[in-house]
């Protein structure tokens, strides 16, 4: 993997994230299907579930995909660096 990988790697897991942050957001308005009661109390309890869930997961990709662009930049310094120190090395 090259630095270019991994920096497409990171952009790829923020789009995710920021995809993944928006998804169901409207889930709570199809409850009006269930009636009420129980079913729709049920379901209301597993779509905040979902919700947390899922936003967690957004954050934690997001954090990855900071991770990965950092990562990506320092592995371009490394290969300059080393380039540099190497006699005859790339500069």
């Amino acid at each position: 993997m090259d630095a270019d990988q991994v920096a497409a790697l990171g952009a790829g897991l923020a789009d995710l994230a920021v995809a993944l942050a928006g998804q169901g957001e409207d889930a709570r308005a199809d409850s009006w299907a269930l009636g009420g009661g129980e079913a729709t109390a049920a379901f209301e309890v597993a779509v905040g579930h979902w919700r947390h869930e899922r936003l967690a997961l957004a954050r934690a990709l997001d954090s990855l995909g900071a991770a990965a662009a950092t990562a990506g930049a320092v592995y371009v310094d490394t290969e300059v660096g080393v380039g540099r120190s190497l006699i005859g090395g790339v500069q």
